[in-house]
């Protein structure tokens, strides 16, 4: 009797947790494994100077048969991050689905990304400037481990490195003004790439304060 007892409470345990797992949606916790500081490199010409609203040109790296369309690459996350996170503070952004059909129209390829190149760009939009933007590291790592019998309880372990290289083209003065290369590391693509672009972005105002990260979550927490 004790021994049947026994065993239908540690059932009972058992389909509690299990329910409790379900309820609480944590039949697939997600962390982030590994988060790092931003590490910034950059350079200017000391009579550069920029500020809203200029208009900029941001473009990845764009070969000749990726012209005829939109492709969601990791390249084309990267523009659109640093896109949004200038024109946020307050800089005019081209769209870049007009810039593509420049490109096409006027068979301009920025594999090389030469400061010819961006130029031609920055005078066919009508732009002031013209961003470079490439990723130079990316590697993305997630690890799974599994918890309890039945696998009640999955967490997924994530971390994406991401570095980033960016060249500002002043087109009027046909030159290179400003680059910058940073990397970190996050749980996800997009929090490093927004994480990166706002140091970038700091960087390239001369004298602006270099953002703060947001405390990390704790171990556990669902994103």
């Amino acid at each position: 009797m004790k021994q049947r007892r026994t065993r239908k409470a540690l059932y009972c345990g058992l389909c509690a947790l299990l329910a409790f797992c379900v309820a609480s949606g944590c039949g697939s916790l997600r962390t982030a494994r590994i988060r790092k500081d931003v590490t910034l490199n950059t350079h200017r010409q000391a009579d550069f100077q920029i500020k809203p609203p200029a208009v900029i040109a941001v473009v990845p790296p764009i070969r000749k048969d990726e012209l005829a369309g939109i492709s969601s690459t990791i390249s084309e996350a990267a523009q659109d991050m640093m896109s949004l996170q200038l024109w946020n503070a307050g800089y005019r952004i081209i769209d870049k689905i007009f810039i593509k059909e420049v490109l096409s129209r006027k068979r301009i390829a920025f594999e090389n990304f030469s400061v010819e190149q961006a130029v031609r760009l920055g005078e066919a939009v009508d732009s002031d400037f013209v961003m470079l933007v490439s990723l130079n590291d990316f590697e993305e790592d997630v690890r799974s481990i599994d918890f309890l019998p039945f696998h009640v309880v999955n967490t997924v372990d994530t971390s994406v490195l991401v570095g980033l290289n960016c060249r500002l083209v002043d087109v009027a003065a046909r030159r290179v003004v400003w680059s910058g290369v940073a990397t970190t590391q996050d749980k996800n693509l997009q929090l490093s790439l927004r994480r990166i672009s706002r140091h970038l972005i700091a960087s390239l105002q001369n004298g602006a304060a270099r953002p703060r990260d947001r405390a990390i979550p704790g171990i556990g927490m669902h994103f």
